[in-house]
């Protein structure tokens, strides 16, 4: 069996969590900022009456548009005109909405529909936060875990019966397919090129000789270059159990890894998941 050295770039990895990571904070400190900044605004605002003056479509790309809404407002006999700053389907020239002003600056205004929108934009910016920590976390958890398991955990040899390939295996079950995406779009091979090489998880089973039980196991996501497996030739691959309890268990492919490149595997890093 020849298993192909596959570099991943541990930076490029935070790099590209990263970007979430600070989109989100970004948008959870505009949107609480701009939400403060209305409530003092509607503190001490004024409402009134004005009449939107004109609806202006501006072209944004070749399939995109952004209207904008033009009203205006008499304050003691004086006119101000300025921007509303959202739009709906159902405006329309002449249509006449309420504004809150400030009464020592009617000039600036602001229509109260719209109080809550920037806590929808915090509110996304916690979800882009979420997505930017949570994943490096979960990987990192998963791999102290995992070498606690090999340090702490009894070795067992487990032969491969099933190879999840691509999408699908034989069986037509659906692997996880979320790390071999952020691997696969992030990792280079030894050429320093992207890797498109589609992952495979390897289904193992053991049977302990003392009570005759057979135990199934499921791999990680790894790339591998596997021939057919062969009843003659079994493939087998070292799988560390938590004590006896074997539903807690890590499918150790990397030690194969190790032993196809003589044991040097110091540019593997695992950011993989486990089978359970």
């Amino acid at each position: 069996m020849r298993i192909e050295r596959r570099i991943e770039n541990p930076i490029a990895i935070i790099l590209f969590f990263s970007v979430f990571a600070i989109a989100g904070i970004g948008l959870t400190i505009f949107g609480i900022t701009m939400h403060r900044n209305n409530i003092i605004f509607m503190r001490t605002a004024v409402q009134t009456t004005a009449t939107i003056t004109d609806i202006q479509i501006v072209r944004r790309g070749s399939d995109n548009y952004d209207r904008r809404v033009y009203v205006s407002h008499v304050i003691d006999g004086v006119e101000y005109e300025g921007l509303l700053g959202h739009w709906h389907s159902g405006m329309r020239v002449g249509q006449q909405i309420a504004v809150y002003y400030n009464p020592d600056n009617p000039r600036s205004f602001r229509s109260g529909s719209n109080r809550y929108i920037y806590l929808l934009v915090a509110l996304f910016g916690t979800v882009f936060f979420a997505a930017g920590v949570m994943p490096p976390y979960m990987m990192r958890r998963q791999s102290m875990r995992q070498k606690n398991m090999i340090a702490n955990g009894k070795k067992v040899m487990a032969t491969v019966y099933d190879v999840m390939r691509g999408n699908m295996n034989t069986s037509g079950h659906r692997p996880n397919r979320l790390n071999a995406w952020i691997v696969s779009n992030i990792t280079t091979d030894g050429h320093n090129s992207p890797s498109r090489r589609t992952s495979c998880i390897l289904i193992c089973r053991y049977k302990d000789e003392m009570t005759g039980t057979i135990h199934v196991f499921k791999s990680q996501n790894v790339w591998v270059d596997l021939p057919e497996l062969s009843k003659e030739e079994p493939l087998l691959v070292p799988v560390y159990v938590y004590s006896n309890d074997y539903s807690k268990y890590h499918v150790a492919v990397e030690e194969l890894f190790a032993e196809s490149t003589g044991g040097d595997n110091s540019n593997m890093v695992d950011f993989t998941r486990r089978g359970r």
